[in-house]
């Protein structure tokens, strides 16, 4: 009789950001990672290009300085619009009213 053997393989996957980003937020300083930090872009770049993406807990922390220097002070909606490309005559179809919060409100 043949004997059937099973090999259970786990994978343990661990990301590692900036650690210096990291330890500085955590220890009250709020400053930016150095160069590019996505789609090869810098944090003022991709920041300014959509300011929602601060809303994003690993890009808020790697850009913290810039992300701060946005913020509105509007809670849920501190960095404008959740999503891009949010029209104002659209406003009252969004299914979830957060997700343009900047746009809507502006428009009210």
């Amino acid at each position: 009789m043949d004997t059937l053997t099973v090999t259970v393989v786990t994978v343990l996957c661990i990301f590692t950001f900036n650690r210096a980003v990291y330890s500085q937020n955590a220890a009250g300083g709020c400053t930016d990672s150095s160069g590019i930090v996505q789609e090869g872009l810098t944090c003022i770049q991709l920041v300014s290009s959509f300011s929602g993406i601060c809303y994003d807990t690993v890009i808020n922390n790697m850009c913290c300085q810039t992300c701060t220097s946005k913020s509105n002070g509007i809670q849920g909606c501190e960095f404008g619009d959740h999503a891009q490309n949010c029209n104002l005559t659209l406003c009252n179809q969004y299914p979830d009213p957060t997700l343009c919060c900047g746009t809507c409100k502006a428009g009210q």
